[in-house]
């Protein structure tokens, strides 16, 4: 308990002046992090392209996936995140460094959609990889939700962009998802490594559909009926 308190105590100091004064692909500190903690296998990797732009791909479980494939890919990550989070002032200055992207609901910020949809699309056309969740959200029940069409106004702007399925597998169930019995219940703690895979698919060089790109980021999950069944109780 005290090893956990003391990593909850120094991990924000030193993520923030990581992160502020460090570009995303040499997250040292934060490799560390999540090697402690977490026993994650990356499979695909060559799948990512050495230059050029891409557009990520991935289902969306926990409050930490982006960590994840920020320090999985060797290469800087830009992504979408909800602005309330952007804009908290605690951690504003780590997700304005690391490029992320503020974004609001639909129908909530209509303005600010119209802007992020422009900063994704100004960010790609400039040859960075930009991770999208197009669930649009963290799942609140462990399935993974209808694909939002975002996704295609993205792939319309920037057509020469090629989009990577991602899938993520393994943080359903802890401290950052909404498993039972709720985000960042402590009794879901559980000392020892989480099992974690990425899985970084080919490249989707067809015609976008929908449930067609969701099967595909489906196919890399440990999932039944659409739901990850696996309550992994760990931190």
């Amino acid at each position: 308990m005290i090893y956990f308190l003391l990593i909850l105590l120094l991990l924000p100091l030193a993520l923030y002046l990581h992160l502020l004064f460090i570009e995303s692909k040499t997250l040292i500190l934060l490799r560390i992090y999540l090697k402690l903690n977490y026993n994650t296998r990356i499979e695909g990797l060559e799948n990512i392209p050495k230059k050029g732009p891409c557009i990520l791909v991935c289902n969306h479980f926990s409050y930490i996936d982006w960590l994840f494939i920020m320090s999985a890919i060797p290469r800087p990550v830009h992504f979408v995140i909800h602005y309330r989070f952007y804009y908290a002032k605690i951690i504003h200055p780590i997700l304005k460094k690391v490029g992320a992207i503020p974004i609001s609901a639909d129908g909530e910020r209509p303005k600010l959609v119209s802007k992020a949809f422009a900063k994704v699309s100004e960010d790609i056309n400039n040859g960075n990889l930009v991770l999208i969740f197009p669930e649009g959200g963290i799942t609140r029940d462990g399935k993974v939700n209808r694909f939002k069409k975002g996704i295609l106004k993205i792939k319309e702007a920037c057509p020469d962009a090629p989009i990577i399925p991602m899938s993520m597998d393994g943080l359903w169930g802890g401290l950052y998802s909404y498993s039972r019995p709720g985000l960042f219940s402590l009794k879901k703690l559980k000392f020892g490594r989480t099992p974690v895979t990425i899985k970084i698919h080919p490249p989707y060089n067809k015609e976008i559909q929908l449930d067609d790109l969701k099967q595909v980021v489906l196919s890399g999950l440990d999932l039944k009926d659409g739901k990850f069944y696996k309550e992994q109780i760990t931190f």
